[in-house]
């Protein structure tokens, strides 16, 4: 049974997130495209790393842990990366929602 992994803007401004890639393991899942919608994927269960990646840009990812079955929300944070951010377009994190009364680990 899949796992759905769910991708949230979060306070983002959505067409800030355009057009970055969703990276799961190191391979490109799939691309942002500034909607407000959040972005859904399937996977298989088990250990994964999520990240967003624009060019020579990642975010901070987010190591996941899913079994069969469960939908896993990560929401897009801005890192608040100080004067580095003004010249190289601001940086993000994913930090996983709680789910099942289990706190998400940074």
């Amino acid at each position: 049974m899949p796992v759905t992994l769910r991708i949230h803007h979060g306070d983002v401004d959505p067409k800030d997130l355009s057009g970055r890639l969703v990276r799961v393991d190191g391979t490109t899942v799939g691309t942002l495209q500034g909607e407000d919608a959040a972005f859904d994927i399937e996977l298989e269960r088990g250990t994964h790393c999520v990240w967003l990646h624009l060019g020579p840009y990642d975010s901070n990812g987010a190591r996941i842990a899913v079994k069969d079955g469960e939908t896993v929300d990560l929401v897009v944070t801005d890192a608040h990366p100080g004067v580095w951010g003004f010249f190289a377009g601001g940086f993000y994190s994913l930090t996983e929602k709680e789910r099942d009364g289990i706190a998400s680990t940074p």
